[in-house]
């Protein structure tokens, strides 16, 4: 999480317009810094020898088939899922079909919402909201989409899903606030930009009634 955070943190601000040029080179330089850094750590912790596709993919293999073991109720073999519904379980099971006690059955209604919110962020988000958000939002929304492909191909348990996603949450909820308050603030501005329209349009009648009148 932390490696993806600094990565995310590193492309946003290139990314982004809210800091000067010249800072940007400065934090991009340190942010690779520390992300070189770090990667012999992670690569420690991960028991991986190299940075590669096979060795990730060995990887997120093995973490998948352990975690799916067991007798548990929330265990999902996602060795056969394809891509796509590896994120979908990741994101948003256990649903109802999948409860088998008190907590599954909340996991499923917090889940429900989050895919409601999901489909309000497809309906209306737009290319000009990702450029205004503010940094922090476009680091996790950055960041969540390697998080997001790493858990979704490696937990292979239900709970454990709900546990690492809820990492990544806060953002999806800051995201769904600023999109609203974005669309908002939209529809307010041409509000006023159609005010304006009709108030020039009745100052030229104005003018012209008050020439005939001359």
């Amino acid at each position: 999480m932390g490696q993806a955070l600094i990565v995310g943190t590193a492309i946003a601000i290139v990314l982004g317009s809210e800091i000067r040029r010249e800072y940007k080179i400065g934090l991009s330089l340190l942010a690779f810094a520390a992300s070189f850094y770090l990667m012999s750590e992670t690569l420690e912790v991960l028991k991986i020898e190299e940075v590669s596709l096979e060795a990730l993919d060995e990887y997120t293999s093995i973490k998948a088939r352990d975690l799916s073991r067991g007798n548990s109720g929330s265990a999902v073999d996602i060795s056969s899922y394809p891509l796509l519904f590896k994120i979908f379980t990741y994101l948003y099971r256990p649903i109802f079909i999948d409860a088998h006690n008190i907590m599954a059955f909340l996991s499923s209604i917090e889940n429900a919402l989050y895919l409601w919110l999901s489909l309000f962020i497809i309906r209306n988000w737009t290319p000009e909201a990702l450029r205004d958000m503010p940094v922090f939002l476009k680091v996790g929304f950055i960041t969540s989409i390697p998080v997001t492909l790493a858990f979704a191909n490696s937990l292979g348990n239900l709970g454990v899903m709900m546990r690492m996603k809820n990492m990544m949450m806060i953002y999806f909820a800051l995201f769904i606030l600023f999109l609203i308050v974005y669309n908002k603030k939209l529809r307010y501005q041409k509000y006023l930009e159609k005010q304006r329209y009709y108030q020039r349009r009745q100052a030229i009648i104005d003018q012209k009634e008050a020439a005939k009148e001359g």
